[in-house]
């Protein structure tokens, strides 16, 4: 069973035509299929990715008692999509992905929200003064250029994420009604929690799980090249530092 909370990550390879899985489309559902067709290029590699790695992420975790291609996905206007029988399973996910790299949260304890994000040259205080909490906001221009872009990262992923927990869509103005910590807490303050943001730093991307739980958070990551593939996927537990949500 799982430990908490599993993410599954992979990355495109730099070679598409490796993927086989990623060359035709047909495992897709109706809904899926529609929304594909209005993307091109890496996007919709990413896009075709996720829904592969969401389906054989799911059979994994339940010992394959379902065909990863048998999950049927529904998706949904500016809202996570729907996956029936992970509902009727209790099993909760998160999908994101950035550059190249897809990432799937799974969990049979709580729901969560997951999102991975690129971190680049932006207008860090122009994006903070739209989407961020006024205290986030005040503590970012506090920061050195360096310190500033990895806060405004963790924060962006961090909001994205509790979007994605709470089923809302991003424009519905709740990134700039929470806010998180911008002190990381740990032992009996991460148990007593009833909400944060687990994040972390992996090579140039920021990841942050949104959860209610207090628990572990495993790392399986590899190249995707379909379902077995993922037994060959490395198995680590991730320094994530825990932010509260006040």
């Amino acid at each position: 069973m799982l430990i908490a909370v599993t993410i599954f990550l992979a990355a495109l390879s730099s070679d598409i035509s490796e993927q086989e899985s990623l060359k035709d489309p047909a495992i897709l559902g109706e809904s899926e299929s529609i929304k594909i067709n209005d993307l091109s290029g890496r996007r919709r590699q990413e896009y075709l990715l996720g829904r592969c790695l969401l389906r054989a992420g799911l059979s994994t975790v339940i010992d394959h008692r379902i065909a990863w291609q048998d999950w049927q996905v529904e998706e949904r206007q500016d809202l996570p999509p729907v996956v029936l029988q992970a509902e009727q399973l209790g099993l909760y996910f998160s999908i994101s992905h950035s550059q190249g790299w897809v990432a799937v949260a799974i969990s049979n304890q709580s729901k969560l929200g997951l999102d991975i994000e690129y971190r680049r040259e932006r207008r860090y205080a122009e994006l903070a003064q739209g989407w961020y909490h006024e205290s986030e906001v005040e503590g970012l221009k506090k920061l050195s250029e360096s310190d500033a872009q990895a806060a405004f990262y963790r924060l962006w992923t961090q909001k994205e994420a509790y979007i994605k927990f709470l089923q809302k869509s991003v424009f519905s103005g709740l990134t700039k009604s929470v806010c998180f910590e911008s002190i990381a807490v740990s032992g009996a303050d991460v148990d007593n929690a009833k909400l944060g943001a687990y994040s972390v730093e992996l090579e140039q991307y920021s990841v942050s799980l949104v959860s209610e739980l207090a628990g572990s958070i495993i790392l399986r990551q590899g190249v995707f090249m379909g379902v077995e593939s993922l037994q060959n996927f490395s198995n680590t537990a991730l320094p994530f530092q825990y932010y509260r949500a006040v």
